[in-house]
């Protein structure tokens, strides 16, 4: 599933990451 390290884009990570908590967050503080 996951590939070597080194192709690894980290910058996308970091946006699929910051875009999955602009959803996440506000359903937890509306929950």
């Amino acid at each position: 599933m996951w590939g070597p390290v080194e192709c690894v884009d980290f910058k996308h990570l970091i946006r699929r990451f910051a875009e999955l908590q602009a959803v996440v967050v506000p359903v937890m503080w509306g929950s």
